[in-house]
């Protein structure tokens, strides 16, 4: 979008940010997250898998990429973080 405003805005609110895991696995959304990833914010990673067998998760390969982008202690972050938020524990991953 030309106007960033509205996304500003949204970044300036304490909240938790979620990125899909298909966003690793493109050109673009790379691009996307590296930008986004620069805002100090509680992220979380989703699947927005709706359906197996035509959206497929792409959990496992995300993080992979994750891990070599942003590092293991980045990724372990999320996870936790992600794990907290469903009510989980991270030794149950």
């Amino acid at each position: 979008q030309r106007d960033r405003t509205p996304f500003s805005r949204i970044m300036e609110l304490p909240v938790y940010v979620q990125f899909n895991a298909e966003a690793f696995l493109s050109w673009r959304g790379a691009r996307v997250i590296r930008k986004l990833m620069r805002y100090e914010k509680p992220w979380v990673m989703g699947s927005d898998c709706h359906h197996a067998h035509r959206r497929k998760p792409n959990m496992k390969e995300a993080r992979e990429i994750l891990v070599r982008k942003y590092g293991q202690e980045k990724a372990d972050e999320i996870d936790e973080r992600s794990c907290r938020l469903l009510g989980e524990h991270a030794e149950n991953r």
